[in-house]
C-alpha cells in the first residue's frame, strides 16, 4: 500500500551543503552519530555484484525495490558461460550482447 499515511520529507544535500554550511555539517554530524549508535539504519533490500548489475536495474526499472540497492564493486565478479572471450570479439561486445539479451 503505497504512500497510505505516510509522511515524506525531502531533503537536498547539495542545496543544504551549498545555502546552509554550517547546518549542513550539523546535520551530517548528527546523522553520522546516529548511523554509529544504531538508533537508525539503512534499508538494504540487496547487495549485487558487478556482474548482476542488470538484475539491478531491473528490479529498479519495474518498481520492486522496498529500500536500496547495493552495487558491490569489490565483490568478484563471475564468469558467465556465456561471457566467456572468442576470439575476433572484443570483450566488451560480449559482455553489451549478454546485458541487452
Amino acid at each position: 500500500m503505497p504512500f497510505v499515511s505516510q509522511r515524506v520529507v525531502s531533503y537536498d544535500v547539495s542545496g543544504q551543503r551549498d545555502a546552509h554550511p554550517e547546518q549542513f555539517n550539523d546535520d551530517l554530524t548528527m546523522l553520522l552519530s546516529l548511523l554509529e549508535a544504531g538508533r537508525i539504519a539503512p534499508r538494504v533490500q540487496r547487495v549485487f555484484g558487478l556482474d548482476e548489475s542488470v538484475e539491478a536495474h531491473r528490479l529498479i526499472e519495474t518498481g520492486q525495490v522496498e529500500g536500496r540497492i547495493v552495487l558491490d564493486l569489490t565483490r568478484p565478479v563471475a564468469r558467465h558461460p556465456e561471457l566467456r572471450h572468442r576470439p575476433g570479439v572484443p570483450e566488451r561486445a560480449a559482455l553489451e550482447t549478454h546485458a541487452a539479451g
